[in-house]
């Protein structure tokens, strides 16, 4: 599902491209591209609030509350409100090593991380937009 951050006013600015390709090496076996339709436009859903660190976003993530910590299941992470959809987490080792990231898909105030997988230990969640780290939280899961 595609929600463009800012309002198309001329559909032959732009082209949708749509490619296939392999998830681990990347490369890309079949590409196409093809005009915007302008009756299509109007179907669209209004623009989508850019992640600026406004209150839609920022202030939001800041009223994070995580528990249980320590955990030996899941992560719930709670926010004060609706998180909007789009802003990234990702899960580092004590090394700085990514362990698992995401996106928060969905609008909504509380969401659940599986620990699975993980080995016991000090993690870092950083929760964040396209351009920076907004928050970082310490994460103790025993087995």
């Amino acid at each position: 599902f595609w929600n463009p951050i800012s309002q198309i006013t001329d559909p032959t600015n732009y082209l949708v491209v749509v490619f296939i390709q392999d998830e681990n090496t990347k490369e890309i076996y079949q590409a196409a591209y093809a005009d915007i339709d302008p009756a299509i436009l109007s179907q669209l859903p209004p623009p989508a609030a850019p992640l600026d660190g406004g209150r839609a976003g920022e202030a939001i993530i800041n009223t994070l509350s995580l528990y249980p910590n320590p955990t030996n299941g899941n992560i719930y992470l709670e926010f004060d409100d609706v998180l909007p959809a789009g802003y990234t987490w990702q899960i580092l080792d004590m090394y700085g090593r990514k362990i698992d990231a995401g996106v928060f898909a969905t609008s909504a105030d509380t969401y659940i991380l599986s620990t699975e997988g993980y080995q016991e230990g000090m993690y870092t969640l950083q929760i964040g937009n396209r351009d920076s780290v907004l928050l970082t939280k310490k994460v103790s899961v025993i087995k």
